[in-house]
């Protein structure tokens, strides 16, 4: 098993109802006891309408939360469009330094 595993949007956000959060499950548990690199982090929520890049988000944020003794996530991005994804989810001020 690698010590990081890297994803991506398509890695975590699912095409129908209920697949994300699955996606995104699959992705933590793959990186079990190590780092979940996710680049392009910004990218997973693409606009307000968004209702599957919301939930991996929310999803995201819960298991960050549960194992955070088992895992070290990195969000990666450019500086604005990372600073932007952060502000819009007020989950994410509280759980990670940016």
């Amino acid at each position: 098993r690698d010590l990081v595993s890297e994803v991506s949007r398509p890695d975590l956000v699912g095409e129908h109802s209920g697949a994300t959060a699955l996606k995104v499950t699959k992705a933590f548990d793959d990186a079990d006891g190590g780092v979940l690199f996710i680049d392009e982090a910004y990218s997973i929520v693409q606009g307000d309408r968004d209702s599957f890049g919301r939930e991996a988000v929310d999803t995201i944020i819960k298991l960050m939360e549960d194992r955070r003794d088992r895992i070290i996530v990195i969000l990666a991005g450019y500086q604005k469009e990372m600073s932007d994804f952060v502000a819009a989810n007020p989950g994410f001020k509280s759980r990670i330094a940016f």
